[in-house]
């Protein structure tokens, strides 16, 4: 109940000073019309004082030391272009600097490292265990299979070397190796007579 009461004396004192008039030629804001209306004459007179004879004015009163400082903030434009120059631009610029060394240090040099990497794994695996790029590469894959390959080659050359690929000749050593086979066998009695007279020939020899 007490902080209602508050509440509503508190309006009630707002609401008074929203009706508050002024006495009768008093209120202020007849007056400023007359100031203000007639501001721009007396504007108008000082800088027809002060630009009547060229700069000459304006440059002595410019000289004054309580003068020189306003002047000069002025025509800095109070130095709101340095703030905003300083505060804003720089600070964009120092953001951008930090981003443009954050992107070529860190970020462009894990990319080239990662490349370097993966770019000498390859080519160690590409050259040394897979084929031969330059001399003196291992090339682990090309050497097994070359190898393999060179050893199957050569086998099958010295498999090959007797066979002349020709088939009559191929009968003919078969019909030739039969037939000595056959007269071995229908003579063999001779033969085995004459081998044993040759022997009891040279035997007495060898003694000798």
């Amino acid at each position: 109940m007490v902080a209602f009461d508050g509440e509503a004396k508190h309006l009630n004192a707002d609401s008074a000073m929203l009706g508050l008039s002024h006495a009768e030629g008093m209120d202020p804001h007849h007056a400023l019309i007359g100031i203000v209306g007639f501001a721009w004459l007396i504007g108008m007179f000082i800088a027809w004082l002060i630009y009547r004879r060229g700069l000459e004015t304006a440059e002595r009163i410019r000289r004054v030391a309580i003068v020189a400082p306003i002047h000069r903030a002025l025509s800095e434009k109070l130095y709101f272009d340095r703030v905003y120059d300083a505060m804003c631009v720089g600070g964009v610029k120092l953001c951008g600097g930090i981003a443009y060394l954050f992107d070529k240090v860190v970020i462009d040099g894990a990319v080239n490292i990662s490349a370097y990497i993966t770019r000498s794994v390859g080519k160690f695996t590409g050259r040394q265990l897979d084929m031969q790029v330059d001399r003196g590469d291992f090339a682990l894959v090309d050497t097994l299979a070359n190898g393999l390959a060179g050893l199957m080659l050569d086998v099958g050359t010295e498999i090959r070397r007797p066979q002349t690929g020709r088939i009559r000749n191929y009968i003919l050593w078969t019909a030739g190796a039969a037939a000595v086979g056959l007269l071995f066998v229908l003579y063999f009695d001779d033969i085995a007579a004459g081998y044993h007279r040759i022997v009891m020939h040279i035997r007495p020899l060898a003694v000798d």
